[in-house]
């Protein structure tokens, strides 16, 4: 078999399989560059849904010929992430229907070392949050206390491993 004939099959945590073009995942995944082992011939079982692994299949498939991601500048400007991203890329982030989606997709990325697809959530994220005031974004996440010292620390106890190197590690 030729190697730009080669697939990978992909098998959701529900056991769902999927077969993709072994190039073009290679192209994008570092965690598929580092198995020096992998067996075209079997599954690669992994710990992600079958929506979730569908969008990263997208992903990957809609990239495969031509891409050139184009390098987001920071700090963002603007929360207009279309103007930071190509227009692919921006209509990928549309397809994303929930919060929920979104930060299982940043895990799926982590798992399969998606540098591309992690800068650009990194880059959608942060761009929900420019222009917006503190109000706004108290509502859109369901803040309705005011911030104490005691919350505080107990946000900051809470998320001690993320705060690690910031401003905000005690």
């Amino acid at each position: 078999m030729d190697i730009e004939e080669k697939q990978i099959t992909l098998q959701s945590e529900e056991g769902q399989q999927f077969k993709i073009d072994y190039q073009a995942m290679l192209q994008f995944s570092k965690f598929i560059q580092d198995q020096s082992d992998l067996s075209l011939n079997e599954p690669l079982k992994c710990a992600i849904s079958t929506p979730i692994l569908e969008m990263i299949i997208q992903f990957v498939n809609d990239r495969k010929t031509n891409y050139q991601p184009k390098e987001i500048s920071t700090p963002l400007l603007s929360g207009n992430i279309s103007l930071y991203i190509n227009d692919i890329d921006y209509q990928f982030l549309k397809n994303i229907k929930s919060e929920k989606d979104l930060y299982q997709l940043l895990k799926a990325a982590e798992y399969f070392y998606m540098d591309v697809l992690l800068e650009l959530i990194y880059a959608f994220t942060a761009s929900q949050f420019i222009d917006k005031t503190n109000l706004e974004l108290r509502e859109k996440y369901g803040i309705y206390e005011p911030m104490t010292e005691a919350i505080e620390k107990e946000l900051k106890d809470k998320y001690s491993d993320i705060l690690q190197g910031t401003p905000f590690e005690e």
